[in-house]
């Protein structure tokens, strides 16, 4: 057979495993031609012994098996990313096993961002490829993550963002959210991701209320019960540090943990709104502080503490929705109005028409106040009687003060008016 140029060469269309490759390999300048079937090519590319403890990739790998039963393991990558740019590498988990296989970049190097990627479920793979300084993955399948819903998977505690996983302790369906400090239980627990208003840092376990919104997120500052702004929006608590303008997480129902309680925390503590921003306390406020209440104690441990969270916020007497106070000023008093069915604020003085039957005992009715009276009748029908009638300023139209004296009863009335325009007394 004649030497040929590559470009003389016949194309394969198909190519079969007894086809031959011819290899040149150059060791040190010294050229050697090898050949090799396509067949026993795709066995050296495709590593089908299954990896089942740590073992570290290589350039010359392309497929990697895993069989994690014995036990989680890792793959470690090659480093050197300058020289194995354009690398692809597959890792598939052939076992059924909760165990994982993590695939581990070199040093800083990360796996579209994170810092490790792990194989969860059986015939789970992923595809990456090196872009020179990183890794990025091409191709992701199999049935993601499926065994890390299953009720024997035990969590690290580090799990990376994004995962879902059993948690056997509480028994809960969770979930890793965004910067991987804050698991939340599905169903258990409510987070809002907030952007801290105050001029520092927001550190886990303070108590925080709604201050408003900046960039397409509410704000929070620290809450506090000295006064109706800082109380009455009263959201939840801190669960991670945020710095001043950034976004972080706060729980607003449910369990959160890690908590300083400490004696003279017990297990079952109401917790109130404190007055010092920021803060709770077992100690129940009084008047003139507002009333939050912020939660329970579930475990008191100093640094592993646990409170069940559910703010419930106090009301001022005006927040109540049947009570209109407008105005107020001392003295005033409550009174039904059934034409609007609310309770508004009145004077003291606004009740105009007493009828009083008294016997047999003293009685003194004395008005001290001030305001417009149409009409007062009191009316004794015997006894020992004292009636006075202290009247300082304003309009009067009437006043009655009437009563019999039958023989041995002694009627005293007396009337005492300083000041406004009197229009009529009956005083019989």
């Amino acid at each position: 057979m004649p030497d040929l140029k590559i470009t003389q060469l016949t194309a394969l269309s198909e190519a079969t495993n007894d086809d031959l490759l011819v290899i040149v390999n150059d060791p040190s300048g010294s050229p050697i031609t090898q050949k090799i079937t396509l067949g026993n090519l795709r066995k050296d590319v495709i590593n089908t012994t299954p990896k089942t403890s740590n073992y570290t990739a290589t350039t010359n790998d392309g497929v990697l098996f895993g069989d994690a039963s014995a036990g989680s393991f890792t793959f470690p990558l090659p480093g050197a990313m300058s020289t194995i740019k354009g690398l692809e590498l597959t890792f598939v988990k052939l076992d059924s096993s909760t165990n994982t296989i993590t695939i581990d970049p070199d040093g800083t190097q990360t796996i579209d961002g994170a810092s490790n990627y792990i194989l969860y479920g059986q015939y789970q793979s992923v595809t990456i490829y090196c872009d020179g300084s990183n890794w990025l993955i091409k191709s992701i399948a199999g049935p993601i993550g499926v065994e890390s819903f299953a009720t024997n998977y035990t969590a690290s505690g580090n799990e990376p963002e994004g995962s879902i996983y059993w948690n056997s302790t509480d028994g809960s369906l969770e979930a890793t959210l965004t910067g991987g400090n804050v698991n939340v239980a599905l169903g258990e627990q409510l987070y809002a991701r907030v952007r801290n208003a105050e001029s520092t840092s927001l550190v886990a376990g303070e108590v925080v209320y709604l201050y408003g919104a900046s960039g397409n997120r509410a704000t929070v500052k620290r809450a506090s019960n000295a006064g109706d702004s800082t109380s009455s929006k009263t959201f939840g608590i801190v669960a991670e540090t945020i710095a001043a303008n950034q976004v972080g997480y706060v729980i607003t129902q449910g369990v959160i943990g890690k908590m300083n309680l400490g004696s003279p925390y017990v297990e079952g503590d109401v917790l109130w709104l404190g007055s010092t921003p920021g803060t709770f306390t077992r100690v129940k406020p009084t008047q003139p502080s507002h009333l939050v209440f912020i939660g329970v104690v579930e475990r008191a441990n100093a640094g592993n503490g646990q409170i069940y969270v559910k703010p419930q916020n106090g009301y001022e007497l005006n927040e109540i929705h049947d009570v209109l106070i407008t105005s107020p000023i001392n003295g005033h008093v409550l009174n039904w109005d059934s034409s609007t069915s609310l309770w508004k604020n009145v004077p003291s003085n606004f009740y105009e028409t007493v009828s009083k039957n008294l016997k047999s005992y003293p009685a003194v009715f004395a008005y001290n106040g001030s305001g417009d009276l149409s009409t007062i009748t009191y009316t004794v029908p015997g006894g020992t009687i004292v009636k006075t009638f202290n009247y300082t300023s304003g309009d009067l139209t009437s006043i009655v003060l009437s009563g019999s004296t039958p023989a041995g009863i002694n009627l005293t009335k007396t009337l005492s008016y300083t000041s406004g325009n009197l229009t009529g007394v009956t005083y019989s």
